[in-house]
């Protein structure tokens, strides 16, 4: 026995040391990335908070990337913009690694007890594989300065305090990351079928309340302010693949549909049909899980849409894929430690999944990483089912 824990204690140690060797690599490139004359995506950000502290507009800038959230995200930021850019950095950095690992952390406390005694003694060692499989989409986060694991986390302590029925707290925690990132809209839908209609409410005026909080600041020009951001990013977003930004990958099924009908099909319509092919399989589990009354696949559901904002969002980023954590998160603790209804296709489904995102990451392939995504999708569909079905049967492998 005490041979077991000194092993593990060993195991723990090397996986703190290589996770901090990589995230020093990672502050350096990054800080690298802010000394360029373009900076990077974060640097915009602060400069769209000066902007809205000093009476201007933050989507009008001299910054070489757009700002393309609501001003929420530049109000936050305003303590933050004061500083200078590298300082700034660093603590945005902290903000982002923290919360990719309490997300991490938080997502074991809903596995089955088996699994999350296990997990939970692995936790750097399992935190240390998942970063290095999904070191590209890591990296391209931190290095740009992005804002999607906060976003993530929020999303995460949304369905942390939903399945703890506290509809308070989750409202809370789903309206701040719609007001950072209109895309966690889908959730309402999780919501909707759960038949919890004061939940939404309360969502949609926490959302009221976070999005005009920069009047204090703007006063009535932020109304101008987002006219413009309507107008210049989420018309020109919906129904139009790839032409904000010519140089990044597309891995959206209505990129894909696009290249199948050879752009004969006007894009709109083309974004509704994804957006149908893509939820019509959801809204079948949440009936049936409704109608069966399954309540233990609900983290796998909620996994479910973050992998579909991913495939619907008409605007592709390698960054975007950080959505994808929980899906892959789960997939890997099911594959690791479940003993029902477990087998070699598992496991050969997630070790194909996670091949065509490296894959995607070396080649930057469109395609290896819409099939990722596919796979992904599929297996966390079928997995949600058989959980449903099965919760009380998995123990742990001894």
């Amino acid at each position: 026995m005490e041979e077991i824990k000194t092993k593990a204690k060993l195991v723990r140690n090397l996986s703190l040391f290589i996770l901090g060797a990589i995230v020093l690599l990672l502050v350096v490139q990054m800080l690298g990335k802010v000394d360029r004359a373009s900076g990077n995506d974060f640097t915009s950000y602060l400069s769209s908070s000066r902007a809205l502290w000093q009476g201007g507009d933050p989507y009008k800038t001299e910054s070489s990337f757009p700002y393309t959230y609501p001003l929420f995200l530049a109000f936050v930021l305003i303590p933050l913009s004061s500083l200078a850019e590298k300082p700034a950095s660093l603590i945005w950095f902290a903000l982002n690694a923290c919360a990719f690992a309490y997300s991490c952390k938080v997502l074991i406390n809903f596995l089955p007890q088996a699994w999350r005694d296990r997990a939970r003694g692995n936790f750097w060692p399992l935190l240390l594989i998942l970063s290095v499989l999904i070191f590209d989409v890591l990296q391209n986060h931190f290095l740009n300065g992005q804002v999607n694991l906060i976003v993530l986390a929020l999303m995460i302590l949304f369905i942390h305090h939903d399945i703890k029925s506290n509809n308070f707290k989750a409202a809370v925690f789903l309206s701040l990351a719609i007001s950072i990132k209109v895309v966690p809209l889908i959730l309402i839908m999780y919501l909707f079928f759960r038949k919890k209609f004061d939940s939404i409410v309360c969502t949609f005026l926490f959302i009221s309340f976070w999005v005009f909080s920069p009047a204090v600041v703007a006063g009535n020009r932020m109304i101008s302010y987002y006219q413009g951001y309507f107008q210049q990013f989420i018309l020109k977003r919906v129904g139009s693949i790839g032409k904000m930004n010519a140089s990044h990958v597309e891995f959206s099924l209505q990129y894909f549909l696009k290249k199948t009908t050879h752009g004969i099909v006007p894009d709109f319509y083309l974004l509704i049909l994804s957006v149908l092919l893509v939820t019509f399989p959801i809204i079948v589990l949440e009936l049936v899980s409704l109608k069966k009354n399954w309540r233990e696949n609900r983290l796998w559901i909620f996994s479910l849409y973050l992998v579909a904002i991913l495939l619907i969002s008409p605007m592709s980023e390698v960054h975007h894929l950080v959505f994808f954590i929980p899906a892959l998160f789960l997939c890997s603790m099911a594959v690791l430690y479940r003993t029902v209804e477990r087998s070699i296709g598992q496991l050969l489904f997630l070790a194909a999944t996670f091949s065509f995102l490296i894959l995607a990451g070396l080649c930057r392939a469109n395609v290896f990483y819409f099939v990722a995504l596919g796979l992904g999708y599929f297996m966390v569909l079928f997995l949600s089912r058989t959980m449903a079905m099965n919760p009380s049967r998995d123990k742990l492998i001894t």
